[in-house]
C-alpha cells in the first residue's frame, strides 16, 4: 500500500513538473520590451538598403512628459527620424524634474 502511494506521488510530481515546463516559457518572454536584432550592415548593404533602427532615448522635462516625441539623428550619411513612444518615466522629488525613456523605430528620410 505504501509503495502504491509513493508511486502515485511520484507520477503526480512528474506530471506537474512537465506541465510547468510546457506552460511557462523559459527566460523573460513576458517582458514588455520588444528586442530586435539588427546585424551590423556592411558598407554595400548600408548604401543600397538603409534599414530602420530601434532606439532608446532619455530626456528630461520640467513638466509631465508627452506620450510621443519626434526624434531625428544622423547615421552615416543618412538622416533617420521617427516618432518614439513613452516607455517609462520617473519624477525627481520636490524639484519637478521628470526623467523619461522613449523607445521606437526611426527610419531613413
Amino acid at each position: 500500500m505504501l509503495k502504491k502511494i509513493k508511486s502515485n506521488i511520484g507520477i503526480s510530481l512528474l506530471t506537474a513538473l512537465l506541465l510547468a515546463l510546457f506552460i511557462y516559457p523559459s527566460g523573460n518572454a513576458s517582458a514588455a520590451e520588444l528586442t530586435i536584432h539588427n546585424p551590423i550592415p556592411t558598407i554595400d548593404q548600408f548604401a543600397s538598403n538603409p534599414s530602420s533602427y530601434y532606439v532608446t532615448v532619455n530626456k528630461t522635462f520640467s513638466s509631465f512628459p508627452p506620450g510621443t516625441i519626434y526624434h531625428s539623428e544622423m547615421r552615416g550619411s543618412f538622416l533617420y527620424g521617427g516618432d518614439l513612444s513613452l516607455f517609462n518615466y520617473a519624477k525627481e522629488g520636490e524639484f519637478n524634474v521628470y526623467y523619461a525613456v522613449y523607445k521606437g523605430y526611426i527610419y531613413a528620410k
